[in-house]
């Protein structure tokens, strides 16, 4: 059992480290890592809590250990829990590009997110380092000087420039600092989407 919640507890600690999942900015973040983890998508908490307990009332309270059909359920559940993780460790996702839907380009003649007349790739990049940033593809008409309810707002970086060929359209290039419930829906989306 004390294995089983070392291994846990390392994967939990290399998770952290790689992510930077205690400093993204969510409204009443849990202060637990693996409720923190919970509320991203990433884990189910039932069975490592379950795991943390055992191995609690083992080495506090001198309790007995579980019988071998738990001692391997949880075994089996660590190594699915080790092995559903592995794929966050080998490479962190970092530009992930949103295509909008609005007018849909001729099917034979979709090879890239610029066969779209509207795009957004944000660079998810390690909170440590600052709010995501974003390169956009938008109508001008969508773009508003002011906050407004469900829109993201964009501290930008450089000026903003022409799409070739498009009047009703310009690209937008910053970083992604609000409001509140617009960044913490971006980081669920991207945590929740890493694992397909």
């Amino acid at each position: 059992m004390t294995t089983l919640k070392r291994a846990v507890t390392q994967r939990v600690s290399a998770l952290k480290k790689s992510y930077g999942f205690h400093l993204v900015p969510l409204v009443d973040k849990p202060k637990r890592d693996l409720d923190m983890l919970y509320r991203l998508g990433i884990i189910r908490p039932l069975m490592l809590r379950n795991l943390i307990e055992i191995r609690n009332t083992l080495e506090h309270e001198d309790a007995a250990p579980p019988d071998d059909d738990a001692c391997l359920a949880l075994s089996e559940f660590v190594w699915y829990f080790l092995r559903s993780t592995d794929p966050l460790l080998k490479t962190r996702l970092s530009d992930i590009t949103y295509v909008g839907d609005f007018d849909e380009p001729e099917v034979d003649g979709m090879t890239s997110p610029d066969d779209y007349p509207e795009y957004g790739t944000v660079d998810y990049r390690h909170p440590s380092e600052g709010p995501p940033l974003v390169t956009m593809r938008l109508p001008k008409a969508g773009i508003r000087d002011s906050a407004q309810d469900g829109c993201f707002e964009v501290v930008e970086t450089s000026p903003r420039h022409a799409v070739f060929e498009r009047d009703d359209l310009t690209i937008v290039e910053g970083s992604i600092v609000g409001p509140p419930d617009q960044l913490e829906r971006l980081w669920l989306g991207y945590f929740r989407g890493l694992r397909y």
